[in-house]
């Protein structure tokens, strides 16, 4: 794979399209991560790092109410 992209493309109805980065519990983004991330970010994507139950159950529940772009 290419170094630093997220882990995860999701595709969502609407033509939604999010970005995510899973990571152990408390691991922080690598630099080039980071980068990715904020290219990602200011090309208007919407982009998650989930390390936590918590980041998953807002993930699914900013996916299910249109939150994610």
């Amino acid at each position: 794979g290419n170094r630093g992209v997220p882990d995860r493309v999701v595709l969502l109805p609407g033509g939604r399209t999010v970005y995510v980065e899973t990571k152990a519990p408390g691991k922080p983004l690598e630099p080039l991560q980071k980068k990715w991330a904020k290219d990602l970010r200011d090309l208007g994507h919407k982009v998650y790092k989930i390390d936590t139950l918590m980041d998953i159950d807002k993930f699914i529940a900013e996916c299910k109410g249109g939150g994610a772009q």
